[in-house]
């Protein structure tokens, strides 16, 4: 169950994708294929000493806190994902197919459905360990749930939008 209601079964989530315009999902497929071709998807910012602080009397360093950057291809991608409503509101910190479908396992049989969960469920989860994108992208997982995605779409299920 979500805040705003239940969650979207398969069928939902399918009516959801084809809504897309035929310009979102070439973005999308760019933004993938971009993605696919790149050496590295993110890097590293942060870390650096910005101040001192004095605690209990003796001055101490402060130091940002590391975080991502997406390369610009990642970050298309990122985009092109809530172009076409591939994040959906589910509860997917409880939802078994990440473990199921890490590393891409079984998701070329999965259904469709729930390789959209598996895009939001990443998505989502970088938002609290910043780099789980990063990490999706090179283990496996999120683009095999984009090759899922993409051979849905590419099955005949025309948009509804041109």
């Amino acid at each position: 169950m979500t805040e705003d209601g239940p969650e979207p079964t398969d069928h939902d989530i399918e009516l959801i994708l084809q809504r897309a315009t035929v310009q979102q999902w070439d973005s999308l497929w760019a933004a993938v294929d971009a993605v696919a071709h790149e050496a590295e998807h993110l890097t590293w910012g942060g870390g650096q000493q910005v101040d001192t602080t004095v605690v209990d009397g003796v001055q101490r360093p402060v130091f940002q806190m590391p975080y991502a950057v997406y390369s610009e291809a990642t970050e298309r991608l990122l985009q092109a994902l809530y172009d076409i409503s591939a994040i959906v509101p589910f509860n997917w910190p409880d939802w078994h197919g990440v473990k199921t479908y890490r590393g891409g396992d079984r998701m070329d049989s999965a259904p469709v459905a729930d390789a959209v969960r598996m895009t939001t469920a990443i998505v989502r989860a970088d938002r609290f360990s910043d780099g789980t994108v990063g990490a999706m992208l090179n283990d496996g997982t999120l683009l095999a749930a984009l090759r899922r995605i993409r051979r849905w779409q590419g099955r005949g299920r025309r948009h509804l939008t041109r």
